[in-house]
């Protein structure tokens, strides 16, 4: 992980508890976002985009989640961040 301006080691776990997923919606619009909100209570919305902290769970979980709420996803992907 980087530091300001050094690289600095850090553990395996500690690491991964930082993975968040990050979801573009399909649409503009969510009908289903409160319904989601109670499914995924970390979820953070930023227009089309949505931002789930995963930590050490799987991604699976969080995108069955927008299909429980009928969210459509129209692309995901695991960045990390503190």
């Amino acid at each position: 992980m980087r530091d300001r301006h050094r690289v600095v080691a850090v553990e395996a776990d500690y690491l991964i508890a930082w993975r968040t997923l990050r979801i573009v919606t399909g649409a503009p619009y969510l009908p289903g976002l409160e319904h989601l909100r109670l499914l995924l209570p970390e979820l953070e919305v930023r227009g089309a985009r949505l931002a789930v902290p995963i930590g050490l769970g799987p991604p699976e979980e969080a995108l069955a989640a927008c299909m429980a709420a009928r969210v459509p996803v129209f692309a995901s992907w695991v960045e990390y961040r503190r």
